[in-house]
């Protein structure tokens, strides 16, 4: 698999950061449309 770059920004991801107690590290784990996913296949599950 290709290496996949969050487009989380360093302010939102300290944003985010706050939000937990403890010191954690954000990574992207999923990314749908790189993964072949599509907003027709959402809408067919609907």
């Amino acid at each position: 698999m290709s290496s996949l770059i969050s487009r989380l920004g360093l302010e939102r991801e300290r944003n985010i950061q706050k939000l937990f107690p403890d010191p954690v590290s954000l990574c992207l784990l999923y990314k749908a449309s790189h993964h072949g996913f599509t907003l027709s296949a959402l809408r067919e599950k609907i």
